[in-house]
């Protein structure tokens, strides 16, 4: 189990003639909405990971993840769905060997002057998609 993760309750909403919004209720001011349930879900995920990216550069507390099951009544009002939105939080990194597609190597270095950063971002944009507890 990962222990520098957070599983945070994401409450959907929908309204007639309306985008799916969600908000993040441990993550006061997290907002996100999308024309679909999984891109509001990654427009979520992504601003919960900018927020706690925010918060660490503040040097402020990250907050914890509630369970699902201990959510408030205020917090689910009217929700269309809730789900889970999985933010890795950032620690030490760890310098490894890696092989990769040359011509993979050649596009990544195109579009960004930083290999590392750009395959964590990768990493954590794929991670997304297979959340596990």
């Amino acid at each position: 189990m990962i222990e520098n993760k957070r599983l945070y309750a994401a409450i959907l909403h929908k309204d007639a003639d309306s985008d799916f919004g969600v908000s993040i209720p441990d993550l006061p001011g997290c907002y996100a909405s999308g024309n679909t349930v999984e891109e509001a879900l990654r427009m979520a995920y992504e601003a919960a990971a900018i927020m706690v990216e925010e918060l660490i550069k503040d040097k402020q507390d990250i907050p914890l993840a509630t369970a699902v099951e201990d959510l408030g009544a205020e917090d689910t009002e009217g929700a269309y769905m809730v789900s889970l939105v999985n933010v890795i939080l950032p620690s030490r990194a760890k310098r490894v060997q890696v092989t990769i597609d040359e011509a993979v190597l050649e596009a990544i270095d195109a579009v960004s002057g930083n290999r590392s950063k750009f395959l964590t971002d990768a990493a954590r944009t794929a991670l997304f998609h297979n959340v596990r507890r």
